[in-house]
């Protein structure tokens, strides 16, 4: 005689892919012109805390040229001491951060901030990663605290297409979160697209988008996909002047949530001197449910760090908050009867378990040993119990 406990449905266990996507050149949608020579003081101690331990938080920053001896900043070291500052103030779960140009300030970040672990796109363990960038570049990097979050796996992805994208082809990284009792999968991807307002720059934009749009779908369908970066455009209209959107593919995309859009609609900016929203968050529409309204932020640092573009970055932070990964797994332990029990025919028993994530269960009795099956009960996961009274019937088995 056998006895079988089983889910008759579950509750689906969303995978989140976390594709990170940066690309083009260093110059912004509206670059902010004139770099001060002067010094400036570090940030203080004022920024405030954003993320929680309930939640889980991610943070799209571009960091200007970031250790760029060349491009960037005249103070490197002062650059690195505020966006540590804010990296430790702020408590963001995984940033997708752009225009990394020093593969040794951003090593600094995680020996400064040992909570944390980096992986930049040129790294060893990237696939193809040294393939398409160099020392001297900018180049996407995710960061992200090592103790809530597993770094799978990460590579380059749609390097047929790198030009359109300014020679910085998209950094896809798979990661898994660990949060609330729930182990979620992600596919992250961060975007940083081709700059400048000319007509070339608009169309390698919308080509870039139409790539990663065509890829999402081909590749990435089953997973929850975080995207997230630098698109350098707006989503409903354009800095390119005559010109709608390149982005519209991914936005009119159904499966995806624009949820840097009401940012766009509000009238916010990426950052001082930018003239508007350019950086964006893409996410699959399953796991958006999670973000709660207003849930997404382009957090102003110019009041708390002195002089903030002119020695950190012309973008602020944008910041989004998901109140839960989804579902527990679902999981179903039988307690009684124990492997092996005998029970006498006539008598009446219970039957115990313990279910997580599950809605409905069944119990079928097999007198063959699950060859042919008969219905005994069906009832709700959560009654934890059913009382059976062992059938009189003979059976070899």
């Amino acid at each position: 005689m056998l006895l079988l406990l089983g889910p008759r449905t579950s509750r689906s266990v969303l995978l989140l892919a976390l594709v990170l996507i940066v690309g083009s050149s260093g110059a912004c949608a509206d670059p902010e012109v004139g770099l001060s020579l002067g010094t400036a003081q570090t940030a203080t101690e004022l920024v405030p805390t954003w993320g929680t331990d309930a939640t889980f938080e991610v943070g799209n920053w571009n960091i200007h040229w970031f250790g760029s001896n060349y491009s960037g900043y005249p103070d490197p070291a002062l650059q690195l001491a505020n966006v540590e500052q804010v990296v430790r103030s702020l408590d963001v779960d995984l940033w997708g951060m752009l225009e990394v140009v020093s593969a040794e300030q951003f090593a600094r970040i995680s020996t400064d901030l040992p909570a944390y672990q980096g992986v930049l796109a040129s790294d060893p363990t990237v696939v193809d990663g040294s393939r398409y960038y160099a020392s001297n570049e900018q180049k996407p990097a995710l960061l992200f605290k090592r103790d809530l979050i597993t770094l799978n796996s990460a590579r380059i992805i749609l390097g047929s297409v790198a030009s359109d994208f300014a020679g910085r082809p998209p950094l896809e990284a798979n990661v898994t979160v660990h949060l609330g009792g729930v182990d979620k999968t992600l596919t992250v991807i961060v975007v940083h697209l081709k700059a400048m307002e000319d007509d070339d720059s608009w169309q390698r934009r919308e080509r870039s988008v139409q790539a990663l749009h065509a890829y999402v779908l081909a590749e990435r369908a089953q997973d929850d996909v975080i995207m997230l970066g630098d698109w350098n455009d707006k989503l409903l209209t354009s800095i390119s002047a005559n010109r709608g959107s390149p982005m519209a593919a991914l936005v009119n995309e159904p499966t995806l949530s624009a949820l840097s859009l009401p940012l766009e609609q509000a009238g916010v900016s990426s950052g001082p001197g930018l003239g508007g929203l350019v950086d964006h968050l893409f996410v699959s529409k399953p796991f958006a449910t999670n973000v709660p309204s207003g849930g997404v932020e382009q957090f102003k640092l110019s009041g708390f760090i002195p002089s903030y573009a002119k020695t950190t970055s012309d973008h602020f932070p944008q910041l989004c908050r998901f109140t839960s990964l989804g579902a527990p797994a679902a999981t179903l332990e039988v307690l009684t009867p124990q492997e092996g029990t005998d029970w006498l025919a006539g008598n009446v028993q219970p039957l115990t378990w313990r279910a997580v994530g599950l809605d409905t269960l069944t119990i079928d009795l097999s007198l063959d040993d699950g060859v042919h099956l008969s219905r005994v009960a069906t009832l709700p996961a959560t009654a934890g119990s059913y009382t059976w009274t062992v059938p009189i019937q003979t059976t070899a088995n």
